[in-house]
């Protein structure tokens, strides 16, 4: 009885630390926060709202006594933006029928609330994120489990790739992309940028052995998921933060890291050709790849860009999809030089994008995309809104290397923050092609590098 009575103390002791919670929460981040049960979450607004709500008993035990409210006032202002803009401009939400991936559907106006109490709780989540992690020991350990959840969620989709019973969802295309615990190949892409810079630093900076050996497993494991997930924007934002991390570390002579790193990437082009000849074909992914990258479209781009029916230019899904973000900016471009200043409105584009739509493209019937976050921005809240929004998002960066440049003894804080800032990097990078902010796991991974930020300048 004695030892039960301990046993439920210890229990509840660890679930009274915020950290505690918070931990929790960065495990289940890749089966939240990446909208993967397509029942449950028609939006990843929705799996991002509830995701916020696993910190509300953090949020109860900080008992309000929050520092660093300061940090929040640009993306509050862009907020503020956003929705006086709705008000300012003439009323353009027209209902669309058969919507997609809206939570809006018949009714658009929902759908702009629905994004501003998103970005609300993604705001509060960093907040509780900073203020519950208070030392450089807590700090490796949200990474690790931010990681370790990561690692399982790409095993997870593997499974279903090479043929096993089980596993996440595979997204049709030229050859089978993997998605792990997200609806589309491309947002589990982007996900595994908030995962593969950091495992990088600390493979190449952590001095501890065994934890050494469990990032180069991370960085394995996820970096053969980025590849089978077929997603140019995340390898684009991969070599960005890659190169980052890379630029930092390569005047140390760590003769064994590289060589193990090397090892690694070699264990990576193995596996892709091992898949490939046992199971899937991945010749034909690459091909695709590089068509979509030069750009080589023939007749069949040349029928997409004369404005045929959505049903007929989407024969050509690669082409298309290259085509189409072109149309997507036109849009963007025109809604901002329709009103610069203060934009369309937050969570408008979808919903407006027909009337703006270049004059050679064919009408959606469905809820359009930007799939570049800067075009977006400018679009629906205009200059005032995009330098709100970037100030903060770039500011923190611009931050985050300075301390850097500031700070060169090789410390496991430092090793940290390069790689959070190599996550950042990478994410602003794959925004060019993704709407990266509807998602948690960039607000999250800002929070961490917010956190590792003030935990290193504590100690000096």
């Amino acid at each position: 009885m004695g030892k039960n009575n301990i046993m439920v103390g210890s229990l509840l002791q660890i679930f009274k630390v915020p950290h505690n919670w918070v931990m929790l929460a960065m495990f289940t981040l890749p089966f939240w926060a990446v909208s993967p049960w397509r029942i449950l979450w028609r939006s990843p607004l929705y799996a991002g709202i509830f995701y916020s709500l696993l910190f509300i008993p953090p949020l109860i035990l900080l008992k309000g006594r929050f520092h660093y409210v300061g940090y929040f006032i640009f993306p509050i202002g862009y907020l503020i933006i956003g929705i006086l803009s709705h008000f300012i401009n003439p009323r353009e939400l027209a209902p669309i029928f058969n919507l997609q991936n809206a939570v809006g559907l018949q009714r658009p106006e929902v759908y702009p609330l629905f994004i501003f109490i998103f970005y609300l709780f993604s705001i509060l989540t960093m907040l509780i994120i900073i203020n519950s992690v208070r030392n450089t020991d807590e700090l490796i350990k949200q990474v690790a489990v931010l990681c370790l959840g990561a690692g399982i969620a790409c095993l997870w989709g593997m499974a279903s790739i090479i043929g096993l019973p089980f596993g996440g969802g595979v997204q049709g295309w030229a050859v089978p992309r993997l998605q792990g615990t997200a609806t589309e190949a491309q947002v589990f892409a982007s996900f595994l940028l908030a995962i593969i810079p950091v495992s990088f630093s600390l493979f190449m900076g952590d001095a501890d052995r065994k934890r050494s050996f469990f990032w180069g497993m991370i960085l394995f494991i996820s970096c053969l998921a980025m590849v089978m997930t077929f997603g140019i924007a995340g390898w684009i934002g991969m070599a960005a933060g890659c190169v980052c991390v890379a630029l930092f570390y390569v005047r140390y002579y760590f003769l064994r890291k590289w060589f193990y790193l090397v090892a690694i990437i070699g264990l990576i082009f193995l596996s892709v050709f091992s898949i490939s000849y046992l199971t899937r074909d991945y010749t034909r992914g690459f091909l695709e790849i590089s068509k979509k990258l030069v750009g080589v479209g023939g007749v069949s781009e040349e029928r997409i860009r004369q404005g045929k029916s959505i049903t007929e230019v989407v024969a050509d899904s690669t082409i298309f999809s290259r085509v189409d973000r072109e149309w997507s900016r036109e849009a963007a471009w025109n809604m901002f030089r329709d009103n610069p200043w203060i934009g369309k409105g937050l969570g408008s584009y979808g919903f407006i994008y027909n009337k703006y739509r270049p004059s050679r493209t064919p009408p959606r019937p469905y809820l359009a995309k930007a799939h570049n976050v800067y075009f977006e921005t400018l679009a629906e809240t205009g200059i005032l809104g995009f330098i709100l929004f970037f100030g903060f998002w770039f500011g923190l960066v611009f931050k985050a290397v300075s301390f850097l440049m500031q700070n060169s003894e090789n410390t496991l804080n430092r090793t940290i923050i390069i790689g959070l800032s190599a996550n950042m990097l990478g994410l602003l990078v794959s925004g060019m092609s993704l709407g990266i902010f509807v998602h948690s796991y960039t607000w999250v991974t800002a929070a961490l590098l917010l956190s590792a930020i003030r935990i290193a300048s504590t100690k000096r």
